[in-house]
């Protein structure tokens, strides 16, 4: 039951680490080398136990995808830096009400965590090993759908507040205190009750959907850059896989980007409709642009820091009471720690993600007020979208 609480407070620590400027670049530049010890270590540690399967899996994981990330992230850092420090200047605008919000939301959440570790613990702790197991899958499941709908929820909100910064009328005077709470008062208003269906809608089938947009991109990158490099075995692989993301996923994914929750937001559009919205506005450059966004490197901090934070737990559990150690059983252990912490991380890092893909949407509703703001990113993305639409 701790997990939450740490994987809270760590999450909480990482975003307040974010807002100074030293040590933001040490982080996300270092994200993705902390990402990848991690999870070469965990797949050494599963191969030498029980569970080698999912070793071996770990480590075809790393080298298909991770290791592609990481070159990609390595070429886009100084983008990726200069994106999320825009955004951490933009906040201010908000002064402070859209932090206390997402505050809010991260306890609101940890909350919900907590009972929901307390009523694991007690319902698997009367059943028998089988019984425990299938308990353990349908609690995992109703995990998923929480921390989806929290990130979900608060994604929608930072996403729309800053979306709304640009579409609002530059003309009007400017934005006080007062107006500026009750703007995101409204958000959060909208999300928890008009649009809650959207949202709802959104936490079951956005992340599914984005993490193949974000695969088949990757590979595609990978073989665009690494094609005179990689053996002929990798390259039919590489090619196959592409060939069933791109027939048989990707046309469906398209129809729920991870940008079009912020149309949710602050037009009020069903989810449907603000992927038409999106695909309209963009068509295909958008969607290449938002792997310019940072996710990546705050999806890669969120998974260290709960891989981190489940070893330390692990390590605690196992020196408690040597009689009744974990034994075979820790890789189940750490799994549900690992899951508990990552669930509250992820929420407390979803405003710096959805600040920064709010900032592409900005891109293309208003391209004059941002390259007023910043004129390096928006010749950057000018060129991308240019190339792309061609």
């Amino acid at each position: 039951m701790i997990a939450p609480i740490m994987g809270t407070f760590f999450g909480v620590s990482l975003c307040f680490l974010l807002f100074m400027e030293p040590m933001r670049h040490c982080l996300l530049a270092g994200s993705t080398h902390l990402a990848l010890l991690v999870n070469v270590g965990l797949a050494i540690a599963l191969f030498f136990s029980s569970y080698w399967v999912v070793g071996i899996l770990l480590l075809l994981d790393v080298y298909f995808f991770e290791m592609n990330k990481y070159q990609y992230a390595k070429s886009n850092m100084d983008a990726s830096v200069e994106l999320v420090n825009m955004a951490v200047n933009l906040n201010q605008s908000f002064h402070l009400m859209l932090i206390v919000a997402c505050f809010g939301m991260i306890l609101t959440q940890a909350c919900v965590l907590l009972w929901w570790a307390a009523l694991l613990v007690s319902v698997v702790s009367k059943e028998n090993v089988t019984g425990s197991i299938l308990l353990a899958l349908l609690f995992l499941s109703f995990l998923y759908l929480i921390n989806n709908f929290f990130r979900t929820l608060l994604g929608a909100v930072v996403g729309g507040s800053y979306l709304w910064l640009f579409i609002r009328d530059q003309r009007g005077p400017p934005c006080h205190f007062r107006y500026i709470v009750r703007q995101v008062l409204l958000y959060v208003n909208s999300c928890t009750t008009a649009s809650i269906g959207s949202i709802c809608k959104a936490a079951i089938l956005v992340p599914p959907c984005q993490a193949i947009l974000s695969a088949t991109a990757h590979l595609e990158f990978r073989v665009r850059s690494y094609s005179t490099h990689q053996s002929k075995c990798s390259g039919v692989m590489i090619h196959t896989l592409i060939y069933l993301l791109q027939t048989y996923f990707e046309p469906y994914a398209k129809h729920y980007p991870r940008l079009a929750l912020f149309y949710v937001s602050v037009y009020g559009h069903s989810l449907n409709k603000a992927a038409r919205v999106v695909e309209e506005k963009s068509g295909s450059g958008l969607q290449v642009l938002s792997l310019e966004s940072t996710g990546s490197l705050f999806d890669n901090l969120t998974y260290s820091i709960a891989c981190l934070v489940s070893v330390v737990l692990l390590i605690i559990a196992e020196h408690e009471d040597d009689e009744e150690s974990l034994g075979p059983y820790w890789p189940l252990f750490f799994a549900l720690c690992f899951f508990l912490s990552h669930a509250s991380v992820s929420v407390s890092v979803q405003g710096f993600c959805s600040s920064t893909d709010a900032l592409i949407l900005s891109f293309a509703e208003k391209p004059e007020l941002f390259e007023e703001k910043n004129a390096i990113l928006y010749h950057r993305w000018l060129r991308i979208n240019e190339i792309e639409m061609a």
